[in-house]
């Protein structure tokens, strides 16, 4: 069972980690990411300058915070759906492809800035130890700094945001931030509830994580001048890929390796959340089966994470859950059909074939 091998390391340059269980013939991470290595760099380098913004006494938190990168999937977003709306030409050289991106650089980092803030505060209310391969920064200075931490981040995220002067950007990066964190809270609200419908599910996902990949993609067409229609276009893609994302990093939570994913797993199970392939069963299996698996998730200090996640393996859920997050990156690719040829939109159905082979592989 794995994760993306990429999610515990920076992509820093063109040759990002590479899976290898990806198949021979089968497009490499690095080779999706290749067209915005450059681009991956210089987000990274602004983010780290940003600490500086910080009281000497705790610039060290806030480069440990925003240091801490990992896919960089949404900064990638942000620049491939640049290359797509700015160019149709996908021989474009190097040295064009890096001017193009370059006035994007400040808007990408506003936006992973926004998803570094969720994670101080995402790993208080999942008590995970570990992000990135390394400890979180509740678990290395506390659940107090790590939330005054998160509150910072927002907050010069939100003002980097107004001082770029652009009223378009400004509107959709707040109503983003605003629609992440009342997508959090309405999924700690769920909590120990397990009264989630299958409709609520999709919009907590849809808010919490994939808000901030469709916000990515379609900034990154506004920067490059494409169409209403383009940049609607690209925002559904983000949409679709982002829950499918989430849907597939459910599934790492319960059946994934904590040595390959590079985090703290089986989170979801502890805390009571109810994710997809628990809902899958509960929406679909006999209601007997169905209320003694709900029995089980209910008292799960009693009955063990082990046996309830075999128990969800032996009823299929993982089968099912496959099933859906590839249904889903079907309907991102689709999403894409509007815009023309180009290296960007290549780059962009890569991604969702990459997605799609990892998930595949968690049967492996």
């Amino acid at each position: 069972h794995i994760e993306l091998e990429i999610q515990s390391k920076p992509v820093l340059t063109t040759h990002a980690p590479t899976q290898s269980l990806v198949k021979t013939g089968q497009p490499l991470w690095e080779e999706i990411a290749r067209p915005t290595g450059s681009f991956l760099v210089s987000v990274q380098e602004d983010l780290r300058k940003q600490s500086e913004a910080f009281h000497s006494e705790i610039q060290e938190y806030a480069l440990y915070a925003l240091g801490a990168q990992g896919k960089q999937i949404r900064p990638m977003l942000f620049g491939l759906s640049m290359l797509a709306a700015k160019s149709q030409d996908s021989k474009l050289s190097g040295e064009s492809i890096d001017r193009i991106l370059e006035d994007g650089i400040k808007v990408a980092s506003i936006i992973e800035m926004v998803h570094l803030a969720t994670l101080a505060h995402d790993d208080i209310l999942d008590d995970a130890d570990i992000r990135r391969g390394k400890p979180t920064l509740a678990r290395k200075w506390g659940n107090e700094m790590a939330v005054l931490l998160g509150d910072c981040l927002f907050a010069c995220a939100l003002e980097r945001a107004a001082l770029l002067e652009n009223p378009f950007v400004f509107r959709k990066l707040a109503v983003a931030t605003r629609r992440v964190c009342f997508g959090e809270a309405l999924q700690a609200h769920q909590r120990l509830g397990f009264t989630m419908k299958w409709g609520e599910y999709l919009e907590v996902i849809s808010s919490k994580t994939a808000e901030l990949f469709a916000l990515s993609c379609e900034l990154g067409g506004y920067s490059g001048n494409a169409s209403e229609t383009d940049r609607r276009a690209l925002a559904d893609f983000g949409m679709s890929l982002g829950v499918a994302y989430q849907m597939f990093d459910d599934c790492v939570d319960l059946f994934g390796s904590e040595r390959q994913a590079g985090k703290s797993l089986r989170t979801d199970l502890e805390k009571g959340k109810l994710t997809l392939p628990t809902l899958l069963i509960l929406n679909e299996a006999d209601p007997k089966v169905a209320g003694s698996l709900l029995k089980d998730l209910k008292n799960v200090d009693s009955c063990g994470v082990d046996s309830i996640v075999q128990r969800l393996l032996d009823l299929g859920a993982l089968q099912r859950s496959v099933e859906e997050i590839l249904s889903r990156l079907k309907g991102a690719e689709k999403s894409l059909t509007p815009l023309a040829d180009s290296v960007g939109k290549e780059r962009l159905i890569e991604i969702s074939h990459y997605v799609a082979r990892q998930t595949q592989d968690l049967r492996v």
